[in-house]
């Protein structure tokens, strides 16, 4: 009697593909969240008004600074004011130059800083433990409390 030996049959979906849904559902994921916070953050750039009682003083100093030129003599009612580094001011100072006076413009250059931070986070983490620690550890840190806050509230992120 003929013996046949029947061919296997392949899986209707190869184990590939199988592995691979899951990843792909994750970084659309990742990707929704950090459009997401981007989204939250450029419009924190906006809205709402400074608020606070350093935001808005912050921003004064700033401005004054930049009407008079000065880069170094931080003054507040008329005598020195020694508690933050010249570094917000001057970035303030910078986004004041090259836009315009306006809450956002004090904002930018702190914004810009906090996506470089995001930014350092994902190759530390790509660097040390592969692109996917690296995308869940950006997006950490752009939706920390802190961060949001610093954006959204103060502009202190610097």
């Amino acid at each position: 009697m003929p013996h046949s030996i029947a061919a296997p049959v392949p899986p209707p979906h190869p184990p590939e593909a199988q592995a691979g849904a899951p990843a792909q559902q994750a970084r659309l994921l990742l990707a929704g969240i950090l459009l997401l916070v981007l989204v939250v953050i450029a419009t924190g750039l906006f809205f709402p008004d400074l608020m606070g009682n350093d935001a808005p003083q912050d921003a004064t100093m700033a401005l004054r600074m930049h009407e008079r030129g000065d880069w170094v003599n931080l003054v507040r009612d008329g005598s020195d004011y020694l508690d933050k580094p010249h570094l917000l001011f001057w970035s303030a100072m910078v986004g004041y130059r090259l836009f315009g006076v306006h809450d956002w413009s004090y904002r930018l250059l702190s914004v810009l800083a906090c996506l470089l931070g995001a930014w350092s986070t994902y190759a530390l983490g790509r660097r040390f433990h592969g692109r996917a620690a690296g995308e869940i550890a950006a997006v950490i840190f752009l939706t920390a409390y802190a961060t949001v806050a610093a954006l959204v509230a103060s502009g202190d992120v610097i």
